[in-house]
């Protein structure tokens, strides 16, 4: 299994609120979708792993606890899920530094509790929807982004989206 714990087993699965990997484990591959079966997990951090490819497994919607979601500095593509939204305890995401694609889904503006946003250095396409003004940080530089900066999002400064397409 990906996740050990003492004394192993589906009667301890419930019982992991946190999980971090980072650089240097030589771990490849996809994110195990069995994480999604971590139904007090709080805190998910993967970062820097840069054999870790593919999407955000589907299974992460069952992630209702979720407050902390860290996935910087992999190899991670497809698109953002909509799901994220769904998780309304969020409050930091972090997915930069990988190969994501596509929009920035419009289901996080819902995200009552979100104040760390990091979508910088993807290749993002389209107009930054609306987030929700709980955000204290928010980062989208290096994507493919376009249209107009929200105004009440000029309180970040021009570092947040530079090098974009045509913002």
């Amino acid at each position: 299994p990906f996740i050990g714990c003492p004394g192993e087993g589906s009667s301890n699965q419930g019982r992991v609120t946190a999980l971090t990997v980072s650089g240097g484990t030589g771990l490849s591959g996809t994110i195990p979708s069995e994480i999604g079966d971590l139904p007090l997990l709080d805190n998910l951090m993967f970062f820097d792993e840069r054999n870790l490819t593919g999407p955000i497994p589907q299974t992460f919607s069952k992630l209702t606890n979720l407050r902390v979601l860290t996935l910087n500095s992999n190899s991670l593509s497809g698109s953002i899920p909509s799901f994220l939204g769904q998780l309304k305890k969020l409050a930091q995401v972090d997915l930069s530094d990988n190969r994501f694609s596509g929009p920035i889904p419009t289901s996080l503006g819902s995200l009552p509790k979100l104040s760390v946003f990091n979508v910088s250095h993807n290749m993002l396409t389209g107009s930054i929807p609306k987030l929700p003004s709980s955000l204290t940080s928010l980062d989208v530089s290096y994507n493919q982004l376009c249209g107009s900066i929200p105004s009440g999002f000029k309180k970040f400064g021009a570092a947040a989206f530079e090098h974009n397409k045509c913002l």
